[in-house]
């Protein structure tokens, strides 16, 4: 009998979670969690032998969580779960670590559970090091100079950038910073997959779209916590209608 535990912030993708894994015989849930560091507790106690790992949550990532499980626990299997991050999924794909896109079919957690429960054991330690490895060396923020310091921003809480008059303008969270540069030499650095290149003068956060006003051929978009109104030049209409599932 495999015991197996969920992590993800989200209640109900542990239920939807919980009831595909309801069918297998062999396979028994032994806790699920939506706390990070309550799940490092419980294994301080109880073994596990597979974790379903969400990767996009508050404080901690997925992958976080991972490095501190394989340090402590190198023999515990892992499948990643994420809503999309087209870099993870690279790293996932070329080192042979499984991972379930949300929301997951039946037959996507039978590949998956085949995959992780059934690799030899040196090799599936070897792949998922490697792997976390891979998007470690991705880097997730900007450091920007503001007042005599650098400030590492990271792009999670950057709402939209604008370019105006050779200055790069970066809407935060709670802050704005600019600084001298174009976004053509900006996009060289960011490798974020949430942000979408809208304009020439605009690149936005798709997680921080409040509003999306359609026009003759296009798109006009209002970004949570700015007034500022963002347009989507035509040229990129039709990627920014797959990409927000517009049809």
């Amino acid at each position: 009998m495999h015991k197996i535990l969920i992590l993800d912030d989200e209640v109900l993708a542990i239920e939807e979670l919980k009831f595909l894994l309801s069918g297998y015989s062999d396979i028994e849930i032994s806790a699920t969690f939506t706390n990070p560091m309550t799940l490092i507790e419980y294994l301080k106690h109880h073994q596990a032998d597979l974790i379903f790992l969400d990767i996009e949550m508050p404080k901690k990532s997925g992958l976080e969580i991972a490095e501190m499980i394989l340090e402590s626990y190198p023999d515990t299997r892992i499948i990643f779960v994420t809503a999309y991050d087209k870099y993870a999924i690279d790293a996932f794909n070329i080192n042979a670590v499984d991972y379930l896109l949300k929301p997951t079919s039946q037959e996507r957690l039978n590949q998956a559970l085949h995959k992780a429960l059934q690799m030899e054991k040196p090799l599936y330690q070897e792949n998922i090091k490697r792997m976390l490895s891979t998007i470690r060396n991705k880097k997730d923020f900007i450091s920007v100079y503001n007042n005599g310091y650098f400030v590492p921003v990271r792009f999670e809480s950057v709402i939209y950038i604008k370019s105006e008059d050779g200055t790069v303008i970066l809407h935060t969270l709670d802050k704005t910073y600019s600084f001298p540069g174009t976004l053509l030499a900006l996009e060289e650095h960011i490798d974020y997959p949430y942000f979408f290149r809208t304009h020439r003068s605009f690149i936005v956060n798709i997680n921080f779209i409040e509003k999306i006003e359609p026009t003759e051929r296009s798109f006009i978009l209002k970004m949570k916590h700015y007034e500022e109104l963002i347009p989507v030049a035509r040229s990129n209409s039709n990627s920014f209608k797959e990409i927000m599932s517009i049809y």
